[in-house]
């Protein structure tokens, strides 16, 4: 198997996991979003968290320290164009997927919540015209807004695959210095906290976080423990 040789021997012997929940983030290629929702995830939920980057531009992968085909995103394991593959997954209580703008159903079938991004401009709005979530928990990150007509819900509105119900979380943030400044740093450090980004990011970060829909059976075991 390709999956990192050493990587592999470490996954194998870690326990499986009750459930694992998957998270597909789809849209605007920025690939500091998703490191940070693993990131925040790690971190809020003491858990362990597999990140894969299987986007057009690679972003995310290209931004992190490698040894060979295996990326170090700062004590979370990173991997590039990986097919979904449950078995090696349920050694890990979370992993995030960054598809960007690839098209990938799989992923979307296989996804317990989804986020989709969008930095306003035509790219991403011809994509979110026709992104199906086949009915999966969505939220909406909007980021790097300026003034002028292009808005949200114009936006929304565009979507012919996707009926948006009424309580979906539609989050929307400002261009700011502070967030141009973290994600051009990512790019060349491999890394940027959460911590230095501007406070309606981190805000956003933490209203992702604790949306993300959590399987079912997390639930029912807990009540078991109960």
């Amino acid at each position: 198997m390709k999956l990192f040789k050493k990587q592999e021997t470490v996954t194998e012997l870690a326990p499986s996991k009750t459930t694992t929940t998957i998270v597909t983030v789809v849209g605007t290629e920025n690939g500091l979003i998703p490191f940070h929702i693993a990131h925040s995830l790690k971190n809020t939920k003491k858990a362990d968290v597999l990140l894969i980057d299987n986007s057009i531009s690679q972003s995310l992968f290209d931004a992190v320290p490698k040894i060979g085909d295996l990326g170090n995103g700062y004590e979370i394991s990173v991997i590039s164009n990986r097919q979904v593959t449950m078995d090696a997954f349920k050694k890990f209580d979370y992993v995030v997927v960054f598809l960007g703008y690839t098209k990938d159903s799989t992923y979307i079938e296989a996804a317990d919540s989804i986020v989709l991004l969008s930095d306003y401009s035509k790219a991403s709005r011809n994509f979110m015209v026709d992104f199906d979530n086949q009915e999966k928990p969505l939220q909406f990150v909007f980021f790097n807004k300026v003034t002028g007509r292009i808005s949200e819900k114009l936006l929304i509105d565009s979507m012919e695959k996707i009926d948006v119900k009424a309580g979906t979380e539609i989050q929307s943030l400002e261009f700011t210095e502070e967030d141009a400044v973290g994600y051009i740093s990512f790019q060349y450090d491999g890394f940027y906290p959460v911590g230095k980004m501007s406070k309606d990011y981190q805000t956003t970060m933490m209203t992702i976080i604790e949306k993300i829909h959590v399987p079912d059976v997390i639930e029912e075991s807990e009540e078991e423990t109960t």
